[in-house]
């Protein structure tokens, strides 16, 4: 067990080193001005060094590319440039409501999966069986981005019975809002 951990953990290791020098190489290598595009991975104090002379960004992309996997591993993954705050800090904000939307999915797809398994285990080739085997192989299929809008469309505009937009948190909500009474 511990072997397959350690496997799974330096296989993701590899694949997360190997999709950032992907995206840096695309971005390194796309046309337009190579400060711009090489500040995408480059910190301000670098962009602000290399400012007057790009040569020298665009002349050491391997050691901006090191640079910034040590801020990756550090989990400093920069400031956003639409708000100014740090992006760790914006992605820790949303962590939750993630996380809640993902354990509510896991819940509802599991209670229908068990309803629908045991009720088709009941009578084995029959009607249901063969109704449940279809509803399992089309909700495996479908995209899941596509099966959310249309449950979205189906429960909030058909039958109404849950919101089309916002979020709500259980745990605390807010006093006064719509979810908060």
């Amino acid at each position: 067990m511990l072997r397959y951990l350690v496997g799974r953990t330096v296989w993701a290791g590899m694949l997360v080193v190997g999709i950032t020098f992907v995206m840096y190489v695309l971005f390194f290598l796309a046309p337009g001005n190579g400060l711009a595009l090489s500040g995408a991975f480059a910190r301000e104090a670098s962009l602000t060094d290399a400012g007057s002379n790009q040569a020298d960004t665009s002349s050491r992309p391997l050691t901006e590319y090191v640079e910034f996997l040590g801020y990756l591993v550090r989990g400093d993954l920069g400031t956003s440039w639409v708000t100014g705050d740090s992006v760790t800090w914006l992605i820790g904000q949303a962590v939750p409501a993630t996380a809640s939307l993902v354990l509510g999915g896991f819940l509802l797809w599991m209670t229908v999966a068990l309803l629908v398994g045991v009720r088709s285990a009941m009578r084995p080739r029959g009607p249901t069986d063969r109704l449940g085997n279809a509803f399992v192989l089309f909700g495996m299929s479908a995209h899941p981005l596509w099966l959310g809008l249309l449950l979205a469309w189906l429960f909030g505009f058909v039958v109404g019975w849950l919101p089309i937009q916002g979020y709500c948190d259980l745990l605390r909500p807010n006093a006064g809002s719509e979810c908060g009474g």
